[in-house]
């Protein structure tokens, strides 16, 4: 956990891209070959530094992917990504933030993330927790993002007609 953290904040910084970003981008392009061999189609969805790696798996994959509380990317990772890997990003990344939420878009860590140049990129989608939630000390709130979220996607579900249980297969 230490090395991870320590790599996450000199990532943030601006200092290294750490190695597991550069292993998500690999790894989105040997799947990608192997999806579309077996005729099908490649998606990439994370939470936290998941969202992180989905952003560069989609970059560097050209695939599209939901990142969830992402953490940002630091000014190094993002010189490594080529002009049309940043426009994949762009164009194919839906990201997900709580208001409020430490890691991405809290008013605290604003002024520090324009210092680091550390970027979210693809298309955000700000979501305002409902009135009363989050009374939680701020770390709490990213753990418990997904409360949010779930929230979003099963309204979504409603209004798109998409059942909002799983499918057969997934149930125990």
């Amino acid at each position: 956990m230490g090395r991870q953290l320590l790599a996450n904040i000199r990532n943030l910084l601006g200092y290294s891209t750490p190695k597991v970003y550069k292993q998500a981008g690999a790894l989105a392009l040997q799947l990608k070959k192997q999806a579309a061999h077996e005729n099908k189609t490649l998606r990439a969805v994370g939470h936290s530094l998941g969202g992180g790696l989905t952003a560069v798996a989609c970059a560097k994959a050209g695939i599209k992917g939901c990142a969830f509380s992402s953490a940002a990317l630091g000014a190094k990772t993002m010189k490594r990504l080529t002009p049309e890997e940043k426009e994949n990003a762009k164009n194919l990344v839906s990201n997900y933030l709580v208001e409020g939420d430490l890691l991405n878009n809290s008013r605290f860590t604003n002024a520090f993330r324009m210092e680091a140049k550390a970027t979210i990129p693809g298309n955000r989608v700000i979501i305002k927790p409902k009135p009363g939630e989050y009374l939680k000390p701020f770390l709490a709130r990213h753990s418990d993002s997904h409360k949010c979220y779930m929230e979003v996607l099963k309204a979504q579900s409603k209004e798109h007609n998409l059942s909002s249980e799983p499918p057969p297969e997934y149930l125990p």
